[in-house]
This record gives C-alpha cells, sequence and structure tokens, in this order.
C-alpha cells in the first residue's frame, strides 16, 4: 500500500481531495481482499477481478462498484502495467450483475417548506438545537451541501442593512476552482442566525 499511495501522491492537484480519498480507501479494500484471499493484487487480472466483483456484488451497488472497478485499473496504470481487465469474462460479469441488481439510484427525498419547518421545531431547546435550527435553515435557503455548510465562516456572512442574509459559499462540488457563488437567506435564516451568534 505505501507504493500505491506514493503514486495517489502523484495525483495531487489534479484531482479533487475526496476523489484521492476514495481512490485510496478503495485501493486498500482491494489490496486486503487480495491478502485474504492470497491473490497478488496487481497487475490486475481478468481472473481476480471476476472474483471481486462476484465479492463485492452481495454487499454493494452496481455503482459502487463499477466505480471501485474504474479506481483499480486507473492504479495498474498509473503502476505501469497493461489493462488486462477488458475481457469478455469481465463483461459478462458486469451484465450479470447489472441485471441482477436495481440500476435505478434511488434519489434522497428533498426537503420542502413544510418539512423543514416541522425539523426546526423538532429541536431542542438547547445550545446544540439553537445551531441546529440556524443550520437547517441556511442549508434550506442557500441550496448547501453539508460540506459547504461547515465551511462556511462568520466572514462568509453578512447581515445586511435591511435586515436580509447575505452569504458566499466559496468551493462546493461542482465548483472545484473556488470561484464562490453568492447566496441570500431568507428573514427566518437571520433570525435564526443571529440567536445562535448571541448565544
Amino acid at each position: 500500500m505505501s507504493h500505491i499511495q506514493a503514486i495517489l501522491a502523484t495525483l495531487e492537484g489534479a484531482y479533487a481531495p475526496n476523489t484521492l480519498k476514495s481512490y485510496y480507501a478503495d485501493a486498500n479494500a482491494f489490496v486486503d481482499w487480495c491478502s485474504e484471499e492470497n491473490i497478488v493484487p496487481f497487475p490486475l487480472t481478468s481472473a481476480s477481478i471476476r472474483r471481486y466483483i462476484e465479492a463485492m456484488a452481495v454487499n454493494y451497488s452496481y455503482a459502487s462498484i463499477r466505480r471501485r472497478l474504474s479506481c483499480l485499473r486507473r492504479i495498474n496504470k498509473l503502476l505501469g502495467h497493461q489493462d488486462e481487465t477488458q475481457t469478455e469474462e469481465i463483461y459478462l460479469t458486469i451484465r450479470r450483475l447489472k441485471r441482477s441488481k436495481c440500476l435505478e439510484q434511488q434519489q434522497a427525498v428533498g426537503i420542502n417548506h413544510t418539512l423543514l419547518v416541522k425539523m426546526i421545531d423538532a429541536q431542542p431547546d438547547t445550545l446544540a438545537g439553537v445551531r441546529n435550527k440556524a443550520l437547517l435553515s441556511l442549508g434550506y435557503d442557500f441550496l448547501a451541501r453539508r460540506s459547504e455548510l461547515v465551511a462556511l465562516r462568520t466572514t462568509d456572512l453578512e447581515f445586511t442593512r435591511d435586515g436580509a442574509l447575505k452569504g458566499m459559499i466559496r468551493k462546493s462540488k461542482t465548483d472545484q476552482y473556488g470561484r464562490g457563488r453568492l447566496v441570500f437567506g431568507s428573514e427566518r435564516s437571520t433570525k435564526l442566525l443571529r440567536g445562535w451568534f448571541r448565544k
């Protein structure tokens, strides 16, 4: 794994940190599995990858398995090996996997205003509860991911003279170069945020 880690280090700056973390985790899981099965992990072979796909099919979704396979092929190439996994055997294994798994991605149900109000009202009257109320409201108004919310600084938020709330999402999953996105909060968010800051 130390050799693989050194190879992945060469990708820093070209890929997002989360992508590299995912590459390392996927490679580590594969190397551990190979160790248990007494298989040499790299170079990849058609037989070892077929067995790995079949082993993963028990607990992982089709999308996760395809992502792992893509990662392993990338690492195999970075290690200087030829790709021996583009075979009919692997193609048929993936076809079987596809037919056995539900391909439709189950997207999480979106939060509407009614549900948001219920979630806010359900928070306890504690410091953590006050914080949660403010973050729930901000997340809804800003259309922000969890990672974007936790990355916010007080300097990214501004209470305007007319009582509104203005914010800046500096970097996100869809904005890897950090161009930033201007966002605006509701009166509810302004009130909840002020209440949290006063605590």
